[in-house]
């Protein structure tokens, strides 16, 4: 991408910008993608993610449903290739059709983000809540342990009834095409616990040991373009014996048969005891981090754009719907939890706020120490942004044009660490509250 900047009032940017035809290929290949994913399609390895869409969808025209959020992901390119890390996103005016094999041009004002101060750059001083791990947890993960390596013995026999674990064996078919991953010989089996549809159980339950029943039951499947249906499933059921769940008992001999990387149960507890204790650790930092964080935010001096606090409520909102979505609860829902709307917006605005303040202060205090990012600052700032996959968020910010954004974070993690490291820190006393922050 070709990138011509220059400067126009209030300290603004104008970048007149030109997308190489291969710019606009990458964009609209991964709006392509962030829409497959929205709408729930899997990948399928024989068929590109536009002919998937296609296909599952029906939509013919599969760059025009996706061109806005295209021209969004050409932004970052720009502004990564100018290394400018803007206020809040700005608005691409396209200046030229955006098409697939040719080059597209667009201008943006950008406002960059300002060098804002502090009152004072002297150590902060707070009060935490001392670190007490938590390990009651490992009774707990000792004892589903025991359950999942729980073992079937043979019980007396009686009628299957809700409940109860029998041992059976399964031949169904559909439309006579063997169903293999269900058929077994000899497979454990608990009535009524919702691996199998209430029709299977139904037709289980009153049988006794050495009873064999044919019968049919309605089973979920998809069809060839992977639409959800229903099917019938001839099936053949005998049932060989009752049986009885017994736990595995942790012992220092079961230890050594079954997790031999363990000398005992004491070496065993001791390892989780070690596990939680670092996990648990982990988030006393964090707290302790933000504490600290906000503590200096406290000395932010500057004013603030009002886009800047639009921009950043709208990514405040997009994240708590995101949680909303995760947890099966309706926007509405959300905000009526939280005191109604005229309550709900307050709170937005003061979060906003704090968020953005706490961000500029770091970023005061990293250059004011004239401090230097390290591999484990960006470590740190990609397991932030996704615990789960820290390395797969750096490919993506980086491939994708957004370097500026893991810059800033890891130019914050840094400040933050070196903002611990020099702050006085004081451990709440029994019965003394530490201060909270707004989050």
């Amino acid at each position: 991408m070709k990138v011509t900047q220059k400067k126009i009032e209030d300290g603004k940017l104008l970048l007149e910008c030109v997308a190489s035809e291969e710019d606009v290929t990458r964009a609209f290949y991964g709006a392509a993608v962030e829409f497959a994913n929205q709408m729930g399609l899997r990948p399928d390895p024989d068929k590109t993610v536009d002919e998937a869409i296609r296909e599952n969808l029906g939509i013919k025209d599969v760059d025009s449903m996706v061109q806005g959020r295209a021209q969004e992901l050409l932004v970052p390119v720009a502004l990564n290739k100018k290394d400018i890390t803007p206020l809040f996103p700005p608005t691409p005016m396209a200046t030229s059709e955006l098409k697939r094999g040719r080059a597209f041009s667009f201008t943006m004002r950008v406002t960059p983000k300002p060098n804002y101060d502090l009152s004072s750059y002297d150590p902060v001083e707070i009060t935490v809540q001392p670190f007490v791990p938590d390990l009651s947890g490992v009774d707990a993960q000792l004892k589903n342990m025991a359950e999942n390596y729980a073992t079937f013995e043979t019980a007396e026999a009686k009628a299957v009834e809700a409940g109860d674990t029998c041992l059976l064996t399964i031949n169904a078919s559909v439309n006579g095409k063997p169903l293999t991953g269900l058929n077994t010989e000899g497979r454990p089996y608990t009535a009524g616990e919702g691996y199998m549809p209430p029709q299977f159980d139904e037709a289980i339950i009153g049988m006794v040991p050495g009873e064999t029943k044919t019968f049919t039951f309605e089973g979920p499947s998809w069809d060839d373009e992977g639409n959800n249906i229903v099917e019938i499933v001839d099936c053949t059921v005998t049932i060989l014996e009752m049986q009885t769940r017994v736990e595995a008992s942790l012992t220092d001999e079961w230890i050594a048969k079954n997790m031999p990387m363990y000398r005992s149960v004491d070496d065993l507890r001791k390892s989780m005891e070690d596990q939680f204790t670092r996990q648990q650790r982990s988030q006393y930092d964090m707290y302790v981090q933000n504490q600290a964080a906000y503590e200096l935010s406290k000395r932010f001096v500057g004013k603030i754009e009002d886009a800047a606090y639009e921009a950043a409520s709208a990514q405040l909102a997009d994240r708590l719907k995101a949680q909303c979505a995760s947890q099966n609860m309706t926007w509405e829902q959300f905000i009526e939890e939280n005191g109604g709307q005229q309550q709900f917006q307050m709170l937005m605005m003061m979060q906003t706020r704090q968020e953005l303040v706490t961000g500029f202060a770091l970023d005061a205090l990293f250059r004011k120490k004239k401090l230097v990012v390290s591999e484990a600052d960006i470590a740190d700032a990609c397991r932030t942004i996704n615990p789960q996959q820290p390395s797969r968020v750096r490919k993506e910010l980086e491939e994708s044009g957004r370097g500026f954004v893991l810059r800033e974070a890891a130019e914050r993690a840094c400040a933050a660490k070196y903002l611990v490291a020099h702050a006085i820190i004081h451990e709440a006393t029994p019965g003394e509250q530490a201060e909270e922050t707004a989050e």
